[in-house]
């Protein structure tokens, strides 16, 4: 059944900690401990094989071993199959998480990085800042949380956007930063909807794709055993599926065997008893006159004409015997 999270769904921040809440909700981490990482991936490559790539790109460029991180591939892109930017968290971090929310919060519905918690649009970038951190989007793919003068960095080296939903407390640098790009500049979501344009939204862009709480490994060992469960279903049905195959091809061989058998018998009277031998002659004296197709012996007035006669020869045999 597939998760339903919307932005009524209340979240349980683990920065700022507290109970857990009694219904269903979304757990937030540190965005800065699962980053979305940009790699250089051809678009041909797909599936396990695109996976494998990444992962090592990813681990050259931190120098850590493969088994020390685990990678989600990048969301919101218009194919699923290309992907452009990865998601990096340690595995132990990872498997903390999962035994807090996992184990002990029956009620989690997913575990994200808080800044996939903002929302988003496209071509929009959505910057929140709460004390001496910020959270951005950067369209429906990209995102961050950092301190302002990283997310400054971040913000200077990002394609530029058509407009800027601002949230949060007020930093001047970033603020001056922002105004300089002379681009329309919003302080609430909903005042930036119109005819050609929606209003961001959270939690609508793919964003449970990325949910930590699943485990990749987990989650193919239980396919690998749904697939042994129907083994032997799929087995039965293509024995089943040969036989009835076999039965068909007999069954048609053994109709043309006698449809073959219904023909000669039919035929036999005539080819014994009628004209065994099959030879014709013509006699008559105009038969040997080569005549044009069509309407080509023409009437002459005052002139007879005798017709033609065709004769038979049979040869007298004794009939053959019938074939059984």
């Amino acid at each position: 059944m597939a998760t339903i999270v919307d932005d009524d769904t209340p979240l349980y921040d683990l920065r700022t900690g507290g109970p857990l809440p009694g219904a269903a909700f979304v757990a937030l981490v540190p965005g800065e401990r699962a980053p979305l990482l940009p790699l250089d991936l051809p678009d041909g490559l797909r599936g396990p094989a695109r996976e494998s790539v990444a992962r090592r790109q990813v681990s050259d460029l931190l120098g850590l071993a493969g088994d020390e991180i685990e990678l989600r591939p990048g969301h919101g892109g218009p194919d699923r199959g290309v992907w452009h930017s990865t998601m990096v968290v340690w595995t132990a971090e990872i498997a903390t998480w999962r035994a807090r929310f996992v184990g002990d919060a029956p009620h989690c519905l997913a575990i994200l990085p808080d800044y996939l918690a903002l929302p988003a649009a496209s071509d929009t970038w959505v910057i929140h800042v709460a004390g001496n951190r910020v959270r951005a989007r950067l369209g429906v793919v990209d995102g961050f949380s950092s301190e302002p003068e990283l997310a400054r960095l971040l913000l200077a080296k990002a394609p530029k956007p058509a407009r800027i939903l601002r949230l949060g407390d007020p930093v001047k640098a970033l603020d001056d930063d922002l105004a300089a790009l002379k681009i329309p500049l919003h302080t609430e979501a909903q005042a930036m909807s119109g005819e050609n344009t929606a209003a961001p939204r959270a939690f609508a862009h793919g964003e449970l794709r990325l949910d930590l709480a699943v485990d990749p490994q987990r989650a193919l060992e239980g396919l690998l055993k749904g697939l042994v469960l129907w083994r032997l279903p799929v087995a039965l049905a293509l024995s089943a599926l040969v036989i009835w195959t076999a039965g068909n091809l007999i069954a048609t061989t053994d109709r043309q065997a006698r449809a073959r058998r219904c023909a000669a018998t039919s035929s036999w009277p005539c080819t014994q008893h009628c004209c065994p031998t099959r030879r014709f002659w013509i006699s008559g004296g105009r038969s040997r006159r080569r005549w044009p197709i069509g309407n080509a012996r023409q009437a002459t007035p005052g002139r007879k004409h005798r017709p033609l006669s065709c004769s038979v020869r049979l040869p007298i045999s004794s009939p053959a015997p019938m074939p059984a």
